[in-house]
């Protein structure tokens, strides 16, 4: 009877989880205006680039005293950013979503309320801030793993190990660094444009998705004298959970190109 009752009681869960969206998209806003309406409502800007060296496209990787302590417990790093992506192209902003990816980064440190308190700052900048398709049960975003024997959260890869990563990354990264942040625990997150033929620019329009470049750029993390990244077959496919696996053979080889190029910048 108490297992019965058990199953029932799982089922009932699944069966009322949300749908979580990956991002939150809203109606286009000058880059000027959206930068000072963030400083005014709590964030720090700490970097802006064009994504994929193209001038239509504009990231703005933002952060806020709440981001950074949830970020500064070991493992929970790549928590500390949020990004915001002028599209001038398609004439929209587009947002990660607070509560989606702070369940990916956060695992089961995750807690609603903060993640609610920081949309909520958002939508004081963006009112008509709306949820994508992309999107991920509640559930299954801090498990998630695109299938079966495809990497999870937790198997990030390590791409140094040594002194001095720091002085390396900005000595060799100096200038595709687009922010760094600087967190309580001594670690510091990096976030580096990748450029070249089979970089941004390649992968993002392969597989149709400049529109969602707020997934950039690429972090990576230099702690206790190590450097690691997310592994790429998770971070792109928890990024773009709609995409097929059709649609990802087509960039089999970018994670490959993604490991190596940040372990190149290290040496």
């Amino acid at each position: 009877m108490f297992r019965r009752l058990l199953v029932l009681f799982i089922l009932s869960v699944s069966l009322y989880a949300n749908n979580i969206s990956t991002y939150l998209y809203s109606y286009y806003l000058p880059i000027n205006f959206v930068d000072n309406k963030l400083k005014h409502n709590g964030f720090d800007v700490i970097g802006s680039y064009h994504p994929m060296q193209n001038d239509k496209y504009t990231v703005l990787v933002i952060t806020s005293n709440e981001l950074k302590d949830l970020a500064s417990k070991d493992g929970r790093e790549f928590a500390g950013v949020l990004k915001v992506l002028i599209d001038d192209e398609n004439k929209r902003i587009v947002v990660s979503n607070p509560e989606y990816f702070l369940r990916a980064f956060l695992q089961d440190d995750f807690n609603k309320q903060n993640a609610d308190k920081i949309t909520q700052s958002l939508k004081r900048i963006f009112p008509n801030i709306k949820n994508s398709k992309y999107s991920l049960d509640e559930n299954d975003i801090s498990e998630y793993h695109f299938m079966f024997a495809m990497p999870y959260y937790e198997d990030k890869i390590e791409v140094a190990s040594g002194n001095n990563l720091n002085n390396k990354i900005i000595t060799n990264a100096s200038k595709n660094i687009v922010f760094s942040l600087k967190l309580n625990n001594n670690a510091t997150l990096y976030g580096v444009s990748m450029n070249g033929s089979l970089g941004e620019e390649y992968y993002l329009n392969a597989i149709e998705q400049k529109k969602h470049s707020v997934l950039l750029p690429y972090m990576v993390l230099v702690k206790n004298n190590k450097a690691y990244i997310l592994h790429p077959k998770y971070y792109l496919a928890v990024s773009l959970p709609a995409l097929s696996m059709g649609e990802f053979m087509t960039i089999s080889d970018i994670p490959g190109e993604i490991e190596d190029y940040f372990k190149s910048l290290f040496q």
